[in-house]
């Protein structure tokens, strides 16, 4: 969608037949990779770019001025991570990665209303991690949750102080901002996720896990 008109992306021919493509919209320039083809870029007008030495990802978000990219078929616990406001530059200063233990499945952003913002990555063994990067500029990663999993991290909606996600058993979770594991942090308790919750019976899946966890 090109200023309110829908607009074929022009280059782009060749690719793979059958393959969904994770999308990020960032300074008007939209970049897209379905994991098999070369990663790609379009401003809107002319023909798109592509980058063969990117990761070939099926996980695409922005974080700190970054583009994050998982899910490589050739390394799914590897998350890569672009130089700072250069979302096509994965190898030079600023840019790098970073291995799990398990194959990524989901990441999302988060802000939290104290200002705080760091990325979730949600592995496929159910863990959940916060990542970001401290004052010297080098990139951290905390486990904060077990069995937390995220069935996909286009399938989640960001309130003032928690993502509510869908995990792999198909139950919504709300996960919130926690410094360490099992850290709930009640004191930054979202008033709406207090006003949402109000309106769900205590027998919902999600009313049920954010009153045993943040109310």
């Amino acid at each position: 969608l090109v200023a309110g008109t829908w607009t074929d992306i022009t280059g782009s021919t060749g690719l793979t037949a059958d393959l969904k493509f994770d999308f990020e919209v960032y300074k008007d320039t939209v970049y897209y990779s379905n994991g098999t083809d070369d990663f790609r870029s379009w401003t809107g007008t002319g023909s798109s770019t592509s980058y063969a030495g990117n990761p070939k990802a099926t996980i695409l978000c922005s974080a700190f001025l970054r583009l994050w990219a998982a899910g490589v078929s050739t390394d799914p616990a590897l998350l890569y991570y672009s130089a700072p406001d250069d979302f096509t530059n994965f190898a030079t200063a600023g840019a790098g990665n970073t291995s799990f233990q398990y194959a990524i499945k989901s990441l999302i952003p988060f802000s939290s209303d104290g200002g705080d913002e760091l990325l979730q990555v949600y592995l496929l063994n159910g863990d959940l991690f916060h990542v970001g990067f401290d004052s010297s500029g080098t990139i951290y990663k905390k486990r904060v949750r077990r069995n937390v999993g995220s069935i996909n991290h286009r399938a989640s909606k960001q309130t003032e102080n928690a993502n509510f996600v869908l995990d792999t058993n198909n139950q919504v979770r709300a996960v919130g901002y926690e410094k360490y594991e099992n850290d709930i942090r009640s004191s930054k308790k979202s008033v709406l996720i207090d006003s949402y919750m109000s309106k769900l019976t205590t027998t919902n899946a999600a009313a049920g896990y954010s009153n045993q966890n943040y109310i």
